[in-house]
């Protein structure tokens, strides 16, 4: 985020000793004005949306995150480490859901293997 931090004076502070809710504030409308105008916008300009959004969209709450997601993946320009953050938290999320236990799945009706 150097580049992005050079043109907006306090962002990269703001980014990391921001509060919370303002850094999420502030997640929120940044990318609402990347998606747009994600349409007109040159590879350089989605980088640097990309450099800005990947440190403050940790920010935001589960849902907004999936939204966003949803949202950009509609599009054919959309930030790349920005859609590889978002992806890598969904797998995170669902690799920590509980698994059921192989032990009692044995013990319910129909739960075993199948006669042929």
């Amino acid at each position: 985020m150097t580049f992005a931090a050079s043109l907006i004076p306090g962002l990269d502070e703001f980014v990391k000793h921001g509060d919370p809710k303002r850094r999420a504030e502030a997640a929120r409308r940044i990318a609402e004005l990347f998606l747009l105008g994600a349409a007109n916008f040159r590879p350089d300009h989605v980088d640097l949306f990309d450099g800005v959004l990947i440190d403050l969209v940790p920010h935001t709450e589960l849902a907004a995150r999936a939204d966003l997601a949803e949202r950009l993946s509609l599009l054919a320009n959309a930030p790349g480490a920005l859609i590889g953050q978002l992806a890598q938290g969904d797998r995170l999320r669902m690799g920590h859901r509980a698994r059921p236990d192989p032990a009692s799945a044995r013990s319910q009706p129909g739960a075993g293997p199948r006669a042929h």
